[in-house]
């Protein structure tokens, strides 16, 4: 089997439910942008496995991108179709984001002010995951057509990318203090 079909060759996509459509329809577009959150975060992992301080955000990294590729099957097929898929995204899913934004939260805070991304490499991939994760959402939007059956993933993708967000703020904090421990202040307490 080749990696090539050339099913594709004149602008048509298979959804996993079996439906033709063209490569530019809105479903495509979201999943396509949810496969690029998913790359995005792959770099956010290389960077912060360089950290450890940072572990516990690697694994949790690592748990977002599995449930991505579950996100990108509800997408990449029409709602009557999700039944038939392993673990569609729920309210367990949700709470779990939730769950982690609250304790990061709770443990460092919020920024006071705006946050302009780049005072470390790891901290700006979590900015440009958000970023990719709020198109994604916007896409997802477009591509519902029925908000009453995508509204779990909807609201998944919204908290995503609200954790990311979280992520980014944790991450810069750790890494920053982690270089501070390291030139002499040995005062300072991860």
């Amino acid at each position: 089997m080749s990696i090539y079909t050339g099913g594709g060759d004149k602008g048509k996509t298979s959804l996993l439910s079996g439906e033709r459509v063209s490569k530019a329809d809105p479903r495509v577009e979201a999943y396509g942008t949810l496969d690029e959150l998913t790359a995005q975060l792959g770099m956010c992992r290389a960077h912060l496995d360089q950290f450890p301080a940072c572990a516990p955000f690697v694994e949790m990294i690592v748990n977002i991108q599995r449930d991505l590729f579950r996100v990108g099957m509800q997408l990449s097929s029409s709602p009557k179709y999700w039944s038939k898929l392993p673990a569609p995204i729920d309210g367990d899913d949700i709470q779990s984001l939730e769950e982690a934004i609250d304790i990061l939260e709770k443990a460092f805070g919020l920024p006071g002010f705006f946050v302009s991304p780049g005072r470390t490499l790891a901290g700006a991939t979590l900015h440009v995951a958000r970023t990719i994760c709020r198109r994604a959402e916007r896409q997802a939007w477009a591509a519902s057509g029925d908000a009453e059956s995508c509204a779990l993933l909807l609201k998944y993708i919204n908290r995503l990318s609200d954790l990311l967000f979280s992520l980014s703020w944790v991450a810069e904090i750790r890494i920053l203090l982690t270089e501070e421990l390291s030139h002499g202040n040995h005062d300072a307490h991860l």
